[in-house]
């Protein structure tokens, strides 16, 4: 049910990027901050050995480089082909100044 009126949300001609669409990626990262700082606490009141502290960073260092590392390269692949398809700039959204007439 939510898929449907998220889909019937979207604008594809929007100017700006919507606030609900900012507010949901600041949640995420708070909870995805949140969820780090839990394993950690839950490592620390367990009396854990410090070689699971050292797994835990290393892997959580090399989660955030994949990520970052495939969103940069996926998120400019793809705003080019959209910028592109539709004569819009490099991130995929319409700026007011392309839209007027010359």
């Amino acid at each position: 049910m939510v898929v449907q009126v998220i889909d019937k949300m979207y604008q594809p001609d929007r100017l700006t990027v919507p606030a609900r669409d900012k507010a949901h990626w600041w949640l995420g990262r708070i909870l995805l901050t949140a969820g780090a700082l839990n394993v950690f606490l839950g490592l620390w009141a367990a009396a854990a050995a410090t070689w699971l502290y050292v797994v835990f960073i290393v892997w959580l260092v090399a989660a955030a480089a994949a990520f970052a590392f495939s969103q940069r390269r996926a998120g400019r692949a793809a705003a080019a082909q959209k910028g592109a398809a539709n004569g819009t700039s490099t991130d995929g959204l319409r700026y007011e100044e392309e839209l007027r007439p010359t």
